[in-house]
């Protein structure tokens, strides 16, 4: 992609965040003068497949990026429609036009582009917003975030004395952090 596009659309679950999403993230701050950060599974009770609340997911995903990067990103939180694909979908239109108006102050002409990767099944919703511009992601780190929950709940102490440092070179040192402070380890 060669010029600019106004806004790029990234949505994941982030549970939590990794250096792929991290990088996705980068790369659509690139080639966008915005990116729209698309949290999914939001307003769910915790469990372990979603262990973190969105405003959590999206605190750990800013704290990886510098204050002039932060002020171009834009975070919004949707819910599963596990049972209406459509209602999902105008979710997702809804909270990319509203954050497009409130960016650009106009929408008869939106510049969206969706960035991602088909990473399994689950990524067929590239595909389903035909009006918006897609760039498609490498598949650049072999770990995903169902992995990373798998390590993470095994306990303090496999966490402590091997699994951390299996994590540790898939995610950004920020989350980290937050990984040790949902744990209540001090490190």
């Amino acid at each position: 992609m060669t010029s600019k596009t106004n806004m790029s659309v990234f949505i994941g679950r982030f549970q939590p965040p990794h250096k792929a999403h991290i990088e996705t993230i980068r790369k659509a701050l690139e080639f966008s003068n915005g990116v729209l950060i698309l949290i999914g599974s939001a307003f769910k009770p915790a469990d372990t497949r979603n262990p973190f609340d969105h405003l959590e997911r999206a605190e750990m995903i800013a704290s990886c990026f510098d204050k002039d990067q932060q002020k171009r990103l834009v975070f919004d939180f949707i819910s599963d429609n596990p049972y209406n694909e459509l209602a999902w979908i105008k979710d997702v239109q809804r909270a990319a036009e509203k954050a497009y108006r409130t960016q650009y102050g106009w929408d008869d002409k939106m510049d969206i582009t969706i960035i991602g990767h088909h990473k399994d099944a689950t990524s067929y919703y590239l595909d389903v917003f035909p009006s918006w511009n897609r760039v498609e992601m490498e598949n650049v780190y072999a770990l995903d975030s169902t992995t990373i929950r798998e390590l993470y709940f095994q306990g303090r102490d496999f966490w402590l004395n091997g699994n951390m440092k299996k994590v540790a070179q898939f995610i950004p040192q920020q989350v980290m952090n937050h990984l040790s402070s949902f744990m209540k380890l001090a490190l």
